[in-house]
C-alpha cells in the first residue's frame, strides 16, 4: 500500500486519511488532493494513508472505519488514533490553528481573505457538483473508470459495496442539475478564476493560499483522468493559465509523485465472487446487516486452517478463501433473514 508523506519527517501521531494516487495525480479526489497540496505549501509534515493501508486497524470494527457508509467525506484527520476533523475545511482549520496558515494576516490582507472565501464558495456551487456528476453520475465514466479506481483503494468488503453508495450520495450534490447546466456554470467559474489569476504566480501574487490548492485539486484531477465521456475534462484543459498554475505546483511540490501511478490488483477470490456478492447484498435486509454478516464470515474463514496451504500455493488459497467466505456469508444471511 502506498503511503505519501508531505515532508521528510512525518508526525506519526497525526494521520491524514484520503483517497490515494492514480490517474497520474497524488490523489483521485480533488478535496484530498487540495489537502495534500495545502500541507506541502505550508511545510506541514503529515502521514498520508489510504483506506487500504488502514485495513488492519479496522479489521475488527469495519463499520467504524472513516470510509464506511454512503456519506463518506474524505479527507479525515486522525490525531493519536482518533478522528479529529472531517472534510477539507476542518482539516485546514486544524492546521491553521497549529501555525501552518497560508492565510495569516502578515501574508494576505483582509480584502484578500474575503475574495478567497468568495471564490471558494463559487467553486463549491459550480465545480464541485459538476465534478461529482462527471466522476460519479455519468454512467459511462463511473462504470469504466471511477468505480474501479475507488474500489481498488478500499478493503474488502467495502470495495464491492461502497462505490455504489458514494454514487447515490453524489446525487445530492448535483441537486437535479443537468450536465449542460453544470458545464455552463463550471465554464463561467473557470473563466472568472483565470481572469483573477492573470499572469501571476498565484491568485494573490507570489504567495500561495488555500484557493490555489483547491483549484489545483480540481484542475489536476479533471485534466489527468482519461474518461470515455470527457465533457468536463475539455473545459479544464482549455484554461491555459490555470494549467500553468497546476504545472508550477506539481513541479514544486509533487515532482516524482503526481506523475506516478499506483496499480492495485484486486484479490482473485474477490473477483471470483463479485456477482454472487452483489446478489446477496441486494437480498439482505439492510446494508448494516450485510456488513456485520460479512465481518463474521470473514473471521470464520480466517480461523480455518489455511496457513500451510498459503505457503505452497498463494493463488489457490485466495480463490478458495473467496469461495469459503461467500458460502459462509450466504449461510449467515439466511439465518439473519429468518
Amino acid at each position: 500500500d502506498a503511503t505519501f508523506q508531505s515532508g521528510i519527517h512525518a508526525t506519526m501521531a497525526e494521520v491524514l486519511v484520503g483517497w490515494g494516487p492514480d490517474w497520474k495525480v497524488a490523489s483521485v479526489d480533488p478535496q484530498c488532493l487540495a489537502a495534500l497540496t495545502y500541507a506541502k505549501m505550508t511545510g506541514k509534515h503529515i502521514d498520508f494513508r489510504t483506506p487500504t493501508s488502514l485495513r488492519n486497524e479496522y479489521k475488527n470494527s469495519f463499520v467504524q472505519a472513516p470510509w464506511a457508509g454512503a456519506a463518506v467525506t474524505l479527507p479525515v484527520l486522525k490525531v493519536d488514533g482518533r478522528v479529529a476533523q472531517i472534510g477539507l475545511r476542518q482539516v485546514v482549520a486544524a492546521w491553521r490553528a497549529d501555525g501552518h496558515n497560508l492565510e495569516a494576516i502578515d501574508r494576505h490582507s483582509a480584502a484578500d481573505g474575503a475574495e478567497m472565501l468568495a471564490f471558494e464558495a463559487l467553486i463549491d456551487q459550480t465545480l464541485y457538483p459538476a465534478t461529482q456528476r462527471y466522476l460519479w453520475l455519468d454512467e459511462l465514466n463511473y462504470s469504466k473508470v471511477t468505480s474501479k479506481a475507488i474500489a481498488a483503494q478500499l478493503p474488502f468488503p467495502f470495495s464491492f459495496i461502497s462505490p455504489r453508495g458514494y454514487k447515490a450520495t453524489s446525487q445530492w450534490a448535483c441537486d437535479g442539475a443537468s450536465e449542460d447546466d453544470l458545464l455552463i456554470a463550471s465554464e463561467r467559474c473557470l473563466t472568472r478564476l483565470e481572469d483573477r489569476l492573470g499572469d501571476s504566480a498565484y491568485f494573490f501574487g507570489d504567495k500561495p493560499s488555500l484557493l490555489d490548492a483547491v483549484v489545483y485539486g480540481y484542475i489536476a484531477v479533471l485534466r489527468s483522468v482519461e474518461m470515455p465521456n470527457p465533457w468536463l475534462c475539455a473545459a479544464a484543459k482549455s484554461r491555459h493559465k490555470l494549467n500553468r498554475l497546476c504545472d508550477r505546483i506539481e513541479k514544486l511540490h509533487f515532482s516524482g509523485v503526481a506523475r506516478g501511478q499506483v496499480n492495485v490488483m484486486l484479490p482473485l477470490g474477490f473477483v471470483f465472487g463479485l456477482r454472487t456478492l452483489m446478489l446477496l447484498h441486494r437480498t439482505s435486509s439492510s446494508s448494516c446487516a450485510f456488513l456485520i454478516a460479512q465481518e463474521r464470515a470473514m473471521k470464520a474463514a480466517q480461523d480455518r486452517e489455511i496457513s500451510s496451504v498459503v505457503k505452497k500455493n498463494v493463488e489457490a488459497v485466495v480463490v478458495a478463501g473467496g469461495a469459503m467466505t461467500l458460502f459462509g456469508l450466504f449461510i449467515v444471511l439466511r439465518v439473519v433473514s429468518q
